[in-house]
């Protein structure tokens, strides 16, 4: 397949906002000649995926991106196009976006141009290119990427320089995520409803366990449906985390969880997955990202402590006060995350991990275990007297009455734990990667009435400042995630809890652009829009009606408490999750 056939339906997917038609025009990508879907006698799904994501494997792969600085990708432009950096710059400053602005150039170019005719780049060529960029390493590595790309460039047509600038930022703008394209996938293999919805939960499992979308819809395509519905929990693979609903009233958790349930503290720190086979650990953020090197005191405990030779252990890291032996808040944790002195941030931040759940047990997978095994799993998978308290089970207790619920609140609260995280002891209290449904459920707070929890929500959408904020941006668009349609719906608007620190990092990362994301929805215009990708967390007084919002509802009284780099669009807060609360 040529890579701008890729290019022109790319080109149509942006122009339109309308997920169906969106779904139909990424299904024909893979309903093209079966012939042109082999190259070099290699299946090139995973490729076409990996393109239309703006990446050449799976974040958590460990495999390099194309990491070039902003100033060799306009020097390599500027060799390719004839035209001065500088003049690059301003024409960058203007459009707001790479790929545009190399489409412009190129167009340029190839209207001065009265001779010769670009070699047209297939879909693996173009991803083997790439992915040299990714691979030039040691002297002079960043001048070898130029070169590299100056070469794609000039071979590319107006259209595929688009694209090709929006993979280097990986920002394709096509409004699809993930579960959109297996959304649609799924639909190639269904010959009606029902069987496209099973398709698609197929689909859904086995991304969940093996996050590589490449991988699984090739998989599909060659080895059949019944390859995904096999997928099992493996070593150095992560798993997408299984996530927690709110409910509003402490009253209601007896009723929903249809009896007696667990409930677990709910700790400020980091999601952590636990991979460890024999003496090798791999660590994984609730991102998916392999952060192994971030942690190596951690390593050391988990090698003497967990004493399953093979596991997959879901897990909570924290920070512990070294003067008071007390949890710490979750921004001492994240100076772990700096590249340098980690050996140094072991003295002054010490951790300890809480173990609470289990996955994969000596190769075999626990996700379809029931919540009471999988918790037995994990008290006796720790060598409680080697790990001096540093590797624990997260604290438990059953709850039988809405005033046991209260009082292991309140003495969750005291231990400094955010609160409680509830769990089903039902027999189908399976595992469910990826999945948010209410076999868990967070207890944050008793303020029945009020908003009971914070929010996790996508900035779609910036006004400017006035006064101290001139010249930044004053107010922000929040958006939750429709998991219907996929779309970010505006929720609110927020200006207050922004400190110095937060505007300068929100002005200087924020990604605006004039018109509205496809994957957007707002009654109101705000002054920029925002390409989604940067997540906050918010506090409330309480879910109101609004007019003025897409959802009908809005946040009373909103404010900022942070930003959340450890969580990814998809797992925003939903208008569902937002409705529970009204």
């Amino acid at each position: 397949m040529l890579f701008m056939d890729l290019c022109k339906v790319l080109a149509r997917i942006e122009k339109t906002s309308k997920r169906l038609e969106m779904m139909s025009l990424f299904q024909e990508i893979f309903q093209s000649d079966p012939n042109e879907l082999v190259e070099d006698d290699e299946p090139i799904h995973d490729k076409l995926i990996y393109l239309c994501q703006g990446k050449l494997h799976p974040d958590w792969h460990g495999m390099p991106e194309l990491n070039m600085a902003k100033k060799m990708v306009l020097k390599a432009t500027a060799r390719a196009v004839g035209v001065s950096p500088s003049r690059i710059t301003e024409i960058l400053k203007k459009s707001g976006d790479l790929g545009n602005t190399m489409g412009y150039l190129k167009k340029k170019k190839q209207q001065s141009t009265l001779f010769g005719k670009e070699e047209p780049m297939t879909i693996t060529t173009t991803w083997n290119e790439l992915e040299r960029i990714a691979n030039a390493t040691g002297e002079n590595s960043q001048s070898k990427k130029m070169r590299i790309l100056s070469g794609i460039l000039a071979r590319c047509s107006p259209l595929e320089a688009k694209y090709i600038g929006r993979f280097i930022e990986s920002k394709m703008r096509l409004g699809m995520a993930d579960l959109t394209m297996i959304d649609a996938i799924s639909r190639i293999f269904a010959s009606d409803d029902e069987q496209q919805k099973e398709c698609k939960a197929i689909l859904e499992r086995g991304y969940n366990i093996y996050p590589d979308l490449g991988t699984i819809v090739k998989k599909a395509f060659i080895e059949g449906m019944k390859s995904i519905k096999q997928i099992s929990p493996v070593f150095g693979i992560p798993i997408r985390p299984m996530l927690a609903q709110r409910l509003e009233a402490s009253a209601g958790f007896i009723d929903k969880h249809g009896g007696s349930f667990a409930a677990e503290y709910k700790l400020d720190g980091e999601r952590l997955q636990i991979h460890k086979d024999g003496k090798d650990i791999i660590l994984f953020s609730r991102r998916l990202e392999n952060i192994t090197n971030q942690f190596p005191d951690a390593i050391r405990l988990i090698q003497d402590c967990i004493k399953p030779v093979q596991a997959i252990l879901d897990a909570e890291i924290v920070a512990i006060n070294p003067e008071t032996g007390k949890i710490d808040t979750f921004q001492v944790l994240m100076q772990r995350k700096r590249k340098h002195d980690i050996a140094a941030f072991m003295q002054e931040v010490p951790i300890r991990i809480y173990i609470f759940d289990a996955m994969m047990l000596d190769g075999r997978s626990l996700l379809e275990e029931p919540y009471l095994k999988r918790r037995e799993i994990v008290e006796n998978s720790i060598d409680d007297e080697k790990c001096d308290g540093n590797i624990v089970a997260v604290e438990q207790s059953i709850i039988n009455n809405h005033d046991e619920l209260i009082a292991f609140f309140e003495r969750a609260i005291m231990e400094g734990t955010e609160g409680l995280v509830t769990k089903s002891i039902a027999p189908d209290s399976t595992y469910q990667p990826g999945a948010r449904g209410w076999l868990w459920i967070k207890l944050k707070s008793l303020a029945d009435g009020k908003l009971p929890d914070t929010l996790d929500l996508a900035i779609i959408g910036v006004n400017w400042g006035e006064g101290r904020r001139a010249g930044r941006f004053g107010s922000f668009f929040l958006g939750a995630m429709n998991h219907e349609t996929g779309n970010l719906e505006m929720i609110t608007k927020v200006s207050s809890g922004i400190t110095d620190e937060l505007a300068d990092i929100l002005y200087n990362d924020l990604n605006t652009v004039e018109d509205i994301p496809p994957n957007v929805i707002s009654v109101e215009q705000p002054d920029k829009w925002v390409i989604p990708t940067m997540i906050v967390e918010i506090a409330g007084d309480q879910v109101t009606s609004s007019d003025g919002s897409t959802t009908g509802f809005s946040i009373r009284f909103p404010r900022i408490l942070r930003l959340r780099k450890d969580k990814k669009i998809e797992d925003i807060s939903t208008v569902d999750d937002i409705k529970q609360m009204a």
